[in-house]
Parts: structure tokens; sequence; C-alpha cells
């Protein structure tokens, strides 16, 4: 009866010592999952140009030629717009908003241009600034920080 006692002491300190590392385990888990993850860069060479742009000022639309000037495939751009000199670059031109991105119908291969049309501004009034940002496919979709193109905008009034 005596070593039964010792027995049942023993697996007690088993069991807790179990219990401890699993929840440890647990814990270290869902801490991994919690800090945040290297991000993917976009790779140098990514480069696109604004070419030109045409502004139909009676139906508030803005259509845009992209060039892409850099080594890599653009597959859509990011575009903002700024209807306050030199203000912040804020609004969308994209109607939903959750999706803001521009995909082109073909990836734009290096040295190619594209064109974007009927882009509405009409809750805007007007744009004085607008920004691209290229966005580029690499096993993810990767927008590229470092390739923003902005211009100044003249005649979208």
């Amino acid at each position: 009866m005596k070593n039964r006692r010792a027995l049942s002491g023993i697996v007690g300190y088993v069991l807790m010592i179990v219990i401890a590392i699993s929840l440890s385990i647990l814990v270290y888990g869902w801490l991994k999952d919690m800090l945040p993850k290297p991000g993917v860069e976009c790779p140098e060479g990514v480069s696109i140009s604004l070419e030109k742009y045409g502004c139909d000022i009676l139906d508030k639309q803005i259509n845009l030629t992209i060039k892409n000037n850099g080594l890599f495939d653009v597959y859509g751009v990011f575009i903002r717009i700024s209807n306050e000199s030199k203000g912040a670059l804020k609004y969308n031109l994209r109607q939903d908003k959750r999706f803001p991105e521009i995909y082109f119908n073909e990836k734009l291969i290096p040295n190619n241009t594209t064109f974007i049309e009927n882009l509405n501004y009409k809750d805007y009034n007007n744009i004085n600034e607008i920004s691209i940002q290229p966005l580029i496919v690499e096993g993810e979709i990767i927008l590229c920080e470092n390739s923003i193109i902005s211009q100044t905008v003249e005649g979208c009034s």
C-alpha cells in the first residue's frame, strides 16, 4: 500500500511535466504565428512610367498609358490620386475599394505599354497628382513599395 502511494505521486509529477511541456509547445506554436513574418520584397529592376494621360473633364474620367521600363513582368498597378495641391495621395480610382488594384488583361512585359481607360474621378472633382505602384507576381502578389511613381497632373479639373 505504501508503494502504491509513492507510485501515484510519481505518476502525478510525470503528468504535470507532460502537461507543462505540451502547453509550452502549444504556446510556442501560437506565438510563432502571431509574430510578423518577413515580407517579400519587390526585386530591383521593377520600373514603370506614365507615358501619357488624357482627361475627359465633362465625364470626369482619365485615361492612362503606362510603360514597363523594368526587367520584370508587371501584372497590374495600384493607382491613387490627390485633388489637393501638395497633399497626400489618398483616393483610389476604383469604384470597389476592396479591390483597388488594376490587373492587366495580359501581363505587361518589359518595354511594352498598356492603356487603362475610363477611370472615373467624379467623386473627387479634380486631380492634381497621380501615384502609380506596380504589382508583380512571384509566387504571391507583391506591391512594389520602392517603384512608386508620382506625377503632377494638369487639365483634369
